[in-house]
């Protein structure tokens, strides 16, 4: 068996830049797979190059729940295989979680607005999670005062940011800061 040398392929997790990318990636007559896309929105935009190309992806965290599903159009059938779970058993288990041990939890949600963000509250509620509140703040938020104001005043002493990890650095920072000391939690996205 011949060895075969990786390379790294970019497409910065942004479904814009993943489909191009994949467009020229899938060209290349001597790739045997991909571990990638990191995200489900890039996965989504390089499938119309990979699948017919016959390249296999191992995605290490893209988790929306249809890239598996063979009946939705956004399906990486057969060549797409991920080794994290489906965001229907991440919403649930992170509010778990994020709730385990804590007497009496006031929950608050904030998320990005992404499809991911939405998705893993949609599973939370649909698995009977409670909210004391929730907020949608754009994913190019600098200033996290008003939502932080929303959190202290709903009583909230466990708050869930749904998004990726440059955005949840800056909130969980700037809501520690404002003296906030209740348990904060966030997704795969953010680690």
């Amino acid at each position: 068996f011949p060895s075969h040398d990786t390379k790294p392929i970019d497409d910065q997790g942004d479904p814009t830049v993943s489909g191009p990318v994949a467009q020229a990636t899938a060209r290349d007559s001597n790739l045997l797979g991909i571990v990638g896309p990191a995200y489900s929105g890039a996965t989504i935009a390089s499938l119309p190059f990979y699948k017919p190309a016959g390249i296999h992806l191992i995605s290490p965290s893209a988790s929306r729940i249809t890239l598996t599903d063979p009946s939705q159009a956004s399906s990486g059938f057969p060549i797409f295989h991920r080794l994290a779970l489906t965001d229907k058993t991440q919403g649930p288990a992170l509010y778990k979680a994020a709730t385990a041990g804590v007497t009496n939890a006031k929950t608050f949600i904030v998320n990005d607005g992404d499809p991911y963000a939405v998705s893993l509250l949609q599973y939370m509620k649909d698995a009977g999670a409670i909210f004391v509140g929730q907020d949608t703040v754009a994913s190019n938020a600098t200033d996290w005062s008003p939502v932080i104001a929303k959190v202290k005043a709903s009583g909230a002493n466990v708050v869930i940011y749904l998004g990726y990890s440059p955005q949840a650095s800056v909130f969980f920072k700037q809501i520690r800061d404002s003296g906030f000391a209740g348990i904060l939690a966030a997704p795969d996205g953010a680690l």
